[in-house]
């Protein structure tokens, strides 16, 4: 999910803007709707993993970002407004579908007091691998 969420960050700055015949400013309105959709999804996160659990959580957030990755290939390559909403619409889910991806795989691998100093380290040390690995 981070390495899509690397993707994701990657295609919604730069991807929106070339894609579609538009202005340059396209690819900023795509990351910023990339980056306000992932935040969003954070600080509405606790509450979702308390009512939902984690599996369910991350399965919600997977499920969002196929469907934004099949959207991204159906949508229209048109200039219009309904390529441009088309466009912001695959980067909102895209940003929401990876947001949790991180923190909870740093959560639960510090589950387990005594194991958790390794386990945090390994997961982070992964998690912006892929997240860096996508961003390339």
């Amino acid at each position: 999910m981070t390495l899509a969420g690397g993707i994701g960050q990657r295609l919604a700055g730069a991807g929106s803007g070339r894609r579609l015949p538009v202005p340059p400013a396209a690819g900023a309105a795509g990351y910023a709707v990339f980056t306000a959709a992932m935040t969003l999804t954070r600080l509405a996160g606790p509450r979702s993993l308390d009512r939902r659990g984690r599996v369910v959580a991350l399965r919600i957030g997977a499920g969002l970002v196929v469907l934004a990755s099949a959207a991204s290939r159906a949508r229209p390559r048109s200039a219009g407004t309904v390529g441009a909403f088309a466009a912001a619409l695959v980067c909102a889910a895209v940003g929401a579908g990876t947001a949790l991806a991180f923190p909870v795989g740093i959560s639960a691998a510090a589950d387990d007091a005594a194991w958790a100093p390794a386990r945090v380290s390994v997961v982070a040390t992964l998690g912006y691998t892929a997240f860096l690995a996508g961003r390339c």
